[in-house]
């Protein structure tokens, strides 16, 4: 199972929230525009 979190685009948040949720374990995000 994977557990993914989501977040609205960010052209300048989305890397840095990338790194941030990888490191606390989620699977993956999803960004919605």
């Amino acid at each position: 199972m994977e557990v993914w979190t989501t977040a609205a685009a960010s052209p300048r948040g989305t890397m840095n929230l990338a790194r941030t949720v990888e490191a606390a374990g989620w699977d993956g995000l999803a960004v919605v525009d």
